[in-house]
Parts: structure tokens; sequence; C-alpha cells
């Protein structure tokens, strides 16, 4: 069970999106349900910004991971 909740609480899905015609919000939702940090690319909308976009997400998810690990160590040294 703890490996499974590291996993889902710092794992991070990167999924490149192929169309626009495709809903992705649903597939949002639902990785948000189950607690999984997901970055959707759009890499046909901004062929030159994709790059800096999936960076600046890798690093709020990170932060997000940092502020969870400390939690756990707190949890578990109280």
């Amino acid at each position: 069970m703890a490996a499974w909740l590291l996993h889902s609480k710092l794992g991070m899905h990167i999924e490149v999106c192929g169309s626009e015609k495709y809903d992705y919000e649903y597939r949002d939702r639902t990785y948000q349900k189950n607690g999984h940090h997901v970055i959707f690319i759009h890499a046909y909308k901004h062929e030159k910004q994709w790059k800096k976009f999936l960076l600046k997400k890798i690093m709020e998810i990170e932060e997000q991971r940092h502020d969870e690990v400390m939690k756990i160590i707190g949890n578990r040294i109280t």
C-alpha cells in the first residue's frame, strides 16, 4: 500500500495529445480524481513553445511532490 501511495503521489504522467478534436478534459479529470499528476502536451498547437511549457509543468509538479514527501516524513516523525 505504501509503495502504491508513493507512486501515485510522486509519479508523473506525460501525455502527448495528437488531435484537436479529442476531448482531453475527461482524461484530465480521471487522472486528478485518482491522484495522478499529468501533463498534457499539445505540441501541434505551439510547436516552438511546448518544451518550455513541459519544463514549467515539471517544475510545478516537482514542488508539489516535495511538499508531499515532507508531509509523509513529518507524519512518520510525529
